[in-house]
């Protein structure tokens, strides 16, 4: 039977659009152009997976977008949401989004037919709230943040160690896309991996991008309940309150780097779930 999606979008041409991809795919798909037609379908129809913008009629995101997927969270815990904007998101919209059902995020400015088709494909794959955080809900296993003057240490052995245990990493100089805010770039690679690693030297702590990343992952993660922040200390070095209080990967004593690197591997690979009951 084809999976049939809801789609709630107010601009014509992108309901078009996306109606158009989702048939290509083998899909069923309804348009609703506000959260209160939205409910009316709710009502009489069962879907398998909800593509929402979340700024209706060209408005930030409103508290009548935040109160419809609460309540249908709510409602159905299983059912799999898609938000899409043609505006940023801040670091604590992603958060209230992604506790209301919101596996994925497509942005409109950077809207591409292959990615639009992995979020759906991923997302028609979720069963259950918890399997929504798994490894088949981002693009990358983990998102290296380091300074670049240990450059040398993360992109010749640690990239290639990690690799090498089939871990799919990001990384700036590699999977950053030439001509977009490094801002953008940065907020791109947090919320599209399972987990960030954060190389901690000196150093690190005296760049205001690597804070800003640091910054973003405890705000959609603010209890460390998902794990998604993993500290690695490479150098000694004084740790701020907000990394201090985790538990760290610690490759300052280097004849016990073959342990600390399977500590590594093990914490990146773990299940996302909540460690909290």
């Amino acid at each position: 039977m084809s999976k049939r999606i809801l789609v709630i979008e107010d601009e014509t041409n992108w309901q078009e659009l996306f109606k158009d991809l989702l048939y290509e795919m083998g899909y069923k798909a309804e348009v609703a152009e506000s959260f209160k037609k939205a409910e009316a379908f709710l009502q009489n129809s069962r879907y398998d997976l909800i593509l929402t913008d979340v700024c209706l009629d060209q408005k930030k995101f409103t508290l009548d977008c935040q109160n419809f997927l609460y309540a249908l969270h709510h409602r159905l815990p299983a059912l799999p949401v898609i938000a899409i904007t043609g505006k940023r998101l801040t670091p604590p919209e992603m958060w209230s989004l992604s506790q209301s059902g919101v596996v994925d995020f497509i942005y409109k400015r950077e809207f591409r037919v292959t990615d639009f088709r992995r979020s759906v494909q991923n997302a028609l794959q979720k069963t259950s709230p918890t399997s929504r955080l798994n490894s088949n809900s981002c693009k990358y296993g983990v998102f290296i943040s380091y300074s670049h003057r240990n450059k040398e240490w993360v992109q010749n052995w640690l990239l290639s160690e990690l690799e090498r245990a089939d871990i799919k990493a990001c990384i700036d100089f590699r999977d950053f896309r030439p001509g977009v805010p490094m801002l953008h770039e940065m907020e791109r690679a947090v919320i599209q991996s399972r987990k960030t690693l954060i190389i901690l030297t000196p150093d690190y702590f005296k760049s205001q991008p690597a804070a800003f990343e640091t910054i973003l992952v405890q705000a959609i993660d603010p209890a460390a309940q998902y794990r998604r922040l993993i500290p690695l200390l490479l150098e000694p070095c004084e740790l701020p309150l907000r990394i201090r209080q985790l538990a760290y990967i610690d490759f300052t004593a280097h004849n016990d780097a073959k342990l600390q690197l399977q500590r590594l591997i093990e914490a990146i690979k773990s299940d996302p779930e909540p460690f909290l009951s």
